[in-house]
């Protein structure tokens, strides 16, 4: 049986990855049914529409600050809410109380004193904001805080965790006196722990 239907799921693009894609022809003898996407090219996938998301395109709007926002949101449109984001110079987005950060390969402003204000005064999907989370239940609660940093190689991690260090830095008391009183710098501390924690990796 050959069937045509109008409707549009999310289907990986060979090329493009998650995309919406028209679905053009159904086999239901042979369990198969082609798709079309947007720059005419053919897929054929295996089960039935029903198996897939539809493409809702109002549930990827680049405003969503936290996936767990959109309800029912399969991968595909996470994804692209992330991708969006990116697009726009977002790139940072919350998911639930988990952050997925994307290394943007280029510089970016995101990183100085007043993104650290605003993290204090606002919940805004940035790593301070995770950093300020932290530093804020260690004061309430008196008790050590991990914030775990993880993902592929060349993600952005090892800068990432500098700029937590950082963060902490200027959240504590500017300096620290040790036994002889004489006053160091936080910033130093941190700054000289990074050689060791690059070393054995981050």
């Amino acid at each position: 049986m050959d069937g045509r239907t109008s409707r549009t799921i999310w289907a990986r693009h060979p090329v493009h990855e998650w995309q919406p894609a028209r679905i053009d022809t159904v086999d239901e003898d042979r369990g198969v049914f082609t798709v079309e996407f947007g720059d005419k090219f053919l897929l054929e996938l295996s089960g039935t529409p029903a198996d897939y998301a539809p493409a809702l395109m109002s549930k990827v709007n680049p405003k969503v600050t936290n996936l767990c926002e959109v309800e029912n949101i399969c991968e595909a449109e996470a994804f692209m809410i992330i991708k969006n984001r990116c697009i726009g110079d977002e790139y940072f987005t919350f998911a639930g109380s988990a952050l997925i950060s994307v290394n943007p390969q280029k510089y970016v402003n995101m990183y100085n004193n007043e993104w650290m204000r605003k993290a204090r005064n606002q919940i805004h999907p940035h790593i301070y904001s995770v950093a300020e989370t932290a530093f804020g239940h260690l004061e309430h609660e008196l008790q050590n805080q991990f914030v775990i940093v993880t993902g592929e190689s060349n993600s952005g991690k090892t800068v990432t965790n500098r700029h937590l260090h950082d963060y902490f830095a200027q959240r504590t008391s500017p300096t620290l006196v040790a036994k002889d009183d004489s006053a160091i710098s936080l910033h130093i501390r941190i700054e000289n722990a990074h050689a060791l924690l690059d070393a054995v990796g981050s």
